[in-house]
């Protein structure tokens, strides 16, 4: 007889709804396997069913590019031509068909021969076979109850079991698994206003995808309205996230999650480092549930890591909110839009890539506090010590850098090092890592003033400081540039395929205050196809204060305080 239990909102989830999932990944990786599987058991089974025909007839190319079979290779006998026709030529002796087990081969060998030039389709669904397989198993007892496998999922923790702990309602065992379980205190209902609300913060890689969690959290924190948020971070192993977040004073949990790639041994690295984020996903949520009482909401703003964690999510029972940056979605976003409760997306999409166009709220540009500027340029120029008069212009390749930009910048300073001077025109450059020491020693020597870093936490002081600025076009760099009203030279990443950095930046090309340049790599040829816009620039301060005043068509870049006032209008603030 089962113990009555009385549960609170939210509702457990239908059983039948989790049992139907996990079949649909058995049939799916059953399926992946045996599609791979079939040429390996027809040439298997075609070498046994062959043994004596496999010998006896070998083909040969005849006269007129025939082809044909013969079966006693010392007579010269032929039994079988085929040229694509029904019928066949008799050279000597009847003509024949060979035997089926033989023809079983050939086809078996032919689809083999397929299988092993797409190599990477062969990869891929030996991966995805893998994967859903070892999911299938691995979530089959995720949040179910250890004695009789009933769902926990949703049920509250706390009571008389303990904080931590659940009770199953079906057989009455203490499960300690806490898995898609939601914190409950007695003396604080999961439903009240007062409760701490958690939310994580998914995404990194590069600064792109760390600085719009920045700007909500700000946002989030800075309305002190109930429910309190506590904000915390899911990145990569990568030294930027960690640099980027300790210096803004952020809690992060660092994920060992790899980008998807179809080359053999990234692809290897994907597949093995996700079962591994997916479950240090689980136990950030988990943590995070045990500290926030009133919930738990995990925002994604894109990247590799967030679709590990998105999936850990999902298997917590967790909301997601997926916060879109570019023009063109990556894969991760892609996947993400499907499994999202709400979306928000900074740049206009063509069509419906994430899935859900009537989920989709536009907002303006995306930016935290430090990436704005916190005086006026003189005063800006003083803090990086500048000289307050003169004009400045902004180098930059984003948090990570850009060589080609910093190559053409020594090419270009080197070339045109009168047109720096006669306007008295000094620098700020961020060259990324390991490359600041060789630009400032160049600057140094042909007596251009400059600041060079390879990184600058106060964004926003050189940002400021700029009158002009040479950048890539990241949804960051576009985002930052729209915020602090600097007209801009920007040259998208030259080796995106789908061009998502130019798309960023057309909104910003249309309004007339930037002009997109290609990036050639080479120092040479950018010097000869940017060279002569950043002279035309440089020369003329009528036309870059024009290119200024544009901006204010464009509106102000409040997407944080939109994405922040919508998160907490659905938490019921």
């Amino acid at each position: 007889m089962p113990r009555e239990h009385v549960t609170t909102d939210p509702e457990p989830p239908a059983r039948s709804v989790w049992r139907r999932r996990l079949r649909r990944r058995r049939r799916l990786a059953w399926a992946s396997l045996v599609v791979l599987a079939i040429p390996i058991a027809l040439i298997g089974l075609s070498r046994v069913l062959s043994i004596g025909y496999r010998d006896g007839y070998r083909m040969i190319e005849l006269r007129d590019g025939m082809v044909g079979y013969y079966s006693n290779p010392g007579y010269k006998r032929f039994v079988w031509l085929d040229r694509g026709r029904e019928e066949g030529w008799l050279l000597s002796g009847p003509a024949k068909v060979p035997p089926a087990p033989y023809r079983l081969y050939s086809a078996s060998r032919s689809l083999v021969q397929i299988y092993v030039k797409l190599w990477h389709v062969s990869a891929l669904l030996a991966a995805i076979s893998a994967t859903l397989w070892w999911r299938a198993r691995g979530q089959e007892k995720a949040g179910r109850c250890f004695a009789c496998g009933y769902d926990l999922r949703g049920i509250p923790r706390g009571g008389t079991a303990g904080h931590g702990l659940v009770s199953c309602p079906e057989c009455g065992a203490v499960d300690d698994d806490g898995l898609n379980t939601t914190p409950h205190h007695p003396d604080q209902p999961a439903g009240s206003s007062l409760a701490a609300r958690g939310v994580i913060f998914a995404g990194g890689g590069t600064g792109g995808h760390i600085f719009p969690g920045i700007a909500i959290a700000e946002r989030l924190e800075a309305s002190g309205a109930p429910p309190r948020v506590r904000a915390c971070f899911a990145v990569s192993t990568r030294e930027i996230d960690a640099r980027i977040l300790g210096h803004a004073g952020r809690s992060f949990t660092v994920i060992p999650a790899e980008p998807f790639s179809l080359r053999p041994l990234a692809l290897w690295r994907f597949v093995s480092s996700w079962g591994k984020s997916v479950r240090a996903g689980r136990k950030v949520i988990r943590e995070a549930r045990a500290l926030c009482p009133g919930g738990v909401e995990l925002v994604a703003t894109g990247g590799f890591v967030a679709a590990p964690m998105v999936q850990a999510a999902r298997a917590e029972g967790v909301g997601v909110t997926l916060v879109n940056l570019d023009t063109v979605p990556g894969r991760a976003n892609r996947w993400i839009g499907r499994h999202a409760a709400r979306i928000f997306s900074a740049a206009p999409l063509h069509g419906d890539p994430l899935g859900g166009s009537s989920r989709i709220e536009f907002v303006p540009p995306i930016v935290r506090s430090a990436a704005l500027a916190p005086a006026d340029a003189a005063q800006c120029r003083r803090m990086l010590g500048l000289d307050p008069g003169r004009p400045t212009l902004l180098v930059t390749g984003a948090s990570q850098g850009a060589r080609s930009i910093n190559a053409f910048m020594a090419e270009y300073a080197g070339s045109r090092r009168e047109v720096l001077m006669r306007d008295s025109w000094q620098l700020i450059h961020q060259t990324g890592r390991g490359e600041a020491g060789d630009v400032r020693a160049l600057y140094e020597s042909l007596g251009i003033p400059a600041v060079v870093e390879e990184f600058f936490d106060a964004m926003g002081s050189a940002w400021g400081a700029a009158d002009l600025a040479l950048t890539r076009c990241g949804a960051g760099s576009v985002a930052e540039a729209w915020a602090n009203r600097v007209p801009a030279v920007m040259l998208p990443y030259p080796y995106h395929k789908d061009q998502h950095q130019r798309r960023n930046a057309e909104v910003l090309a249309a309004a007339g205050v930037v002009i997109l340049a290609q990036d050639h790599v080479d120092p040479g040829r950018n010097l000869e196809a940017i060279g002569p816009v950043l002279d035309s620039l440089l020369a003329d301060a009528g036309k870059v204060r024009r290119m200024r005043d544009s901006f204010s068509a464009l509106g102000p870049a409040d997407g944080a305080e939109r994405i922040a006032g919508s998160l907490a209008a659905a938490w019921g603030r």
